[in-house]
């Protein structure tokens, strides 16, 4: 007959046999999480929901303003 001691060892190696692949999948996934570049809005967006041939002097000049910037899609 199996000791006390060891019927705890096999219940715990055999948890972690079948319970550490998915914990280390969880902290894999956590991770990857946090190494995830935050997506940046863009500060201007042209009004293309318009057609450019209805934009307003303000839409033109607000395009012409930030044509240029990086963050200008």
């Amino acid at each position: 007959m199996l000791s006390p001691e060891m019927v705890l060892i096999i219940g715990l190696l055999s948890v972690y046999t079948v319970l550490g692949p998915f914990i280390l999948l969880f902290i894999y996934i956590f991770l990857e999480r946090f190494g995830e570049a935050p997506k940046r809005k863009p500060i201007h967006t042209p009004p293309d929901a318009k057609d450019p041939a209805l934009w307003t002097p303000e839409d033109v000049l607000s395009y012409l303003k930030h044509r240029n910037s990086p963050d200008f899609e």
